[in-house]
């Protein structure tokens, strides 16, 4: 068994303000990955190859309009990715497993894309103590995808297997668009040091949909059995309410809810950061779906999930992976 991998990220960032006292942030980046694997744990053993390089642009514009802070901001980002995978040796075991995990490759595909977006937000306080902020958050993805072996369920050599068929399924090269809004609304309270055990802590409660389009790997590297056309985006409407305790070592308690997926609460300390630090967004992931390294499972709702259009403590959505 053995993973060889590799990933590389450059990231240039740029920030002025005007003469108005707007704020203006401008940042490039370039990324890339590849990654043989040996997939041991599979009758077979076969090897996987991927890789995926990408390129965009992120802008962010915030001023001051009377009583009310303007926010917004543009992504886009270019990729281009493959996969390959294949067997070398026969399948051991039943002879159904022999049958349909074939010698040979099982996939071949190339998927080239563009991710572009953009947000609007606005906030306004209502004395020292309250604000509110409302926005939205805008995303499509298109991805064109082209493989170069015949489509079906069937062999490198477009034969079919015994048992119904082979067990991996290959799409006809094709194109796929996703287009999803994700608003969101923010009602924030700064308590001061006459608020005793809350003196200087912040808290706010916030309701969003967020969205997750599908990745290259879940719409081409299918199975038997499955079908394209099944694949939607995924989505999400979550109440967030959450308390920052600056006093306390920087402790901050989350509570989430989501209707039909249930909630919870959990409490961490933040070293004394502040809560409301909005220097820069997160590059998000590459939406090729591609494995660079072990995969890293997490139940934070803005991990997966493009969010409204910001929290209190960021202008964009955190879409890190």
């Amino acid at each position: 068994a053995f993973r060889r991998a590799s990933a590389a990220r450059l990231v240039s960032r740029l920030g002025w303000l005007d003469a108005a006292g707007g704020e203006h942030r401008l940042t490039a980046f370039a990324r890339r990955s590849r990654m043989n694997f040996l997939q041991h744990f599979l009758p077979g053993k076969p090897l996987e190859k991927n890789g995926q390089v990408s390129v965009g642009l992120q802008y962010d514009r915030s001023r001051p309009v009377g009583d009310y802070t303007l926010e917004w901001g543009l992504d886009a980002e270019l990729f281009d990715g493959f996969l390959f995978e294949v067997q070398d040796r026969p399948a051991e075991g039943s002879p159904f497993l022999v049958e349909t995990r074939p010698v040979g490759v099982h996939y071949d595909y190339d998927v080239f894309g563009l991710r572009a977006g953009g947000y609007l937000a606005i906030e306004r306080s209502f004395g020292p103590r309250w604000s509110a902020r409302a926005g939205v958050h805008a995303d499509r993805i298109r991805y064109d995808y082209e493989t170069a072996l015949a489509p079906g369920n069937l062999d490198d050599r477009g034969e079919p297997c015994g048992f119904g068929g082979c067990l991996f399924t290959r799409p006809a090269d094709r194109t796929d668009t996703f287009t999803e809004l994700a608003p969101e609304l923010t009602v924030t309270r700064r308590f001061d040091s006459a608020d005793g055990l809350l003196q200087n802590s912040r808290a706010w409660l916030r309701l969003a949909r967020g969205y997750r389009a599908p990745q290259a790997t879940e719409l081409y590297r299918l199975q038997r059995g499955q079908r394209l056309g099944r694949l939607a985006v995924d989505r999400i409407r979550a109440a967030q309410a959450q308390l920052h305790l600056p006093r306390w070592t920087g402790l901050q308690c989350i509570g989430r809810a989501d209707p039909g997926r249930g909630g919870g609460v959990r409490c961490r300390e933040t070293a004394g950061t502040r809560a409301d630090r909005r220097s820069s967004r997160d590059l998000g992931a590459p939406p090729l779906g591609f494995r660079s390294q072990p995969r890293r499972r997490s139940h934070r709702i803005r991990q997966h999930d493009r969010l409204g259009a910001g929290t209190p403590g960021q202008r964009r959505p955190d879409l890190a992976a």
